[in-house]
């Protein structure tokens, strides 16, 4: 990772009382990139529990339930890092994860990448569907490569370029395309979208 060290990442998590995000949060404990360089930002609503029980992890109480745009966006308010991570409250990262953001990001060109989501294949049969056909461009078995949009599921983008396109539109009131509209205003200011699974 050559001189990827002198990087700062800030993990992003919205949340509303999820019941596995404890699962999302030891994977982030696990990742081979030292937790040293980055920060990790939980912002929402936790009635478990469960963010208290991790020192590295910050949470923001929102106090009353907020839209996953709006949390991402508080989330980038309070960060101090260079890259900002994206990731939700149910998604388990593996080992190299953020080691592989990281790595994308030495190259001085690239202002966002979106990584790949899975299929909880033990939904009902039609829910895993549906969820499939929504998701299947970013699925770990798609190929890497440019895309016109990405999901927020699991997004990197530099800080820099974020502040100068704008945040998540926060008149989503509900998970939409509050992505879509973000990983679009920054294809038409001239960036690739790249996506790595």
């Amino acid at each position: 990772l050559r001189g990827a060290f002198r990087m700062h990442l800030s993990v992003i998590i919205p949340n509303l009382h999820s019941p596995i995000i404890n699962q999302t949060l030891d994977a982030i404990a696990g990742q081979t990139w030292p937790l040293t360089h980055t920060e990790v930002i939980v912002v929402g609503l936790d009635r478990y529990g469960h963010v208290a029980r991790y020192p590295f992890a910050r949470h923001i109480d929102t106090g009353d339930p907020v839209s996953p745009a709006c949390a991402r966006n508080m989330g980038v308010r309070a960060a101090r890092g260079d890259i900002l991570v994206f990731l939700d409250a149910d998604g388990i990262p593996r080992p190299d994860w953020l080691a592989r953001v990281a790595a994308w990001f030495e190259e001085p060109d690239v202002a966002v990448v979106g990584g790949a989501v899975g299929v909880d294949w033990d939904e009902p049969y039609w829910t895993a569907c549906d969820n499939a056909g929504m998701v299947y461009q970013f699925l770990p078995s798609a190929p890497a490569g440019e895309r016109l949009h990405l999901t927020s599921f699991n997004l990197a983008v530099r800080r820099c370029v974020l502040e100068r396109v704008g945040l998540f539109d926060e008149t989503f009131p509900r998970p939409a395309g509050e992505d879509t509209g973000l990983t679009t205003r920054l294809r038409l200011a001239g960036h690739t979208l790249f996506f790595d699974p």
